[in-house]
C-alpha cells in the first residue's frame, strides 16, 4: 500500500462539516460530468484528514492545464452550452 506523503497534496485548511455530507462530494471526480469534460484525465479523490479538506497538487495542475486547453480550443462556450 502506498504511503501518505503530505508534500504531494494541497491542504486547504480545516473545515468542520457533518462527515455524512462530505461523503456526497469528496468523490468529485467519480461523478459522470467529470468524467465527460475531462475524458483523458483521472483526478483522485478529496481527503478530510483531521478536519482539514486536502487535494491532490497533480489535480489542481490537471484541471488548469484541461481548462486552458478547453479555452485555446473554444471548447469553453462548448462546455457552457452543456451546462
Amino acid at each position: 500500500m502506498p504511503r501518505f506523503n503530505k508534500n504531494e497534496w494541497i491542504n486547504y485548511g480545516r473545515w468542520v462539516q457533518p462527515v455524512l455530507s462530505g461523503c456526497f462530494w469528496s468523490p468529485w471526480n467519480t461523478v459522470k460530468s467529470v468524467k465527460t469534460t475531462f475524458s483523458n484525465v483521472r483526478f483522485n479523490s478529496m481527503l478530510f484528514l483531521d478536519g482539514n479538506s486536502l487535494t491532490k497538487m497533480t489535480d489542481k495542475e490537471a484541471m488548469k492545464n484541461a481548462i486552458k486547453e478547453m479555452d485555446n480550443n473554444n471548447h469553453i462556450k462548448e462546455f457552457i452550452k452543456k451546462s
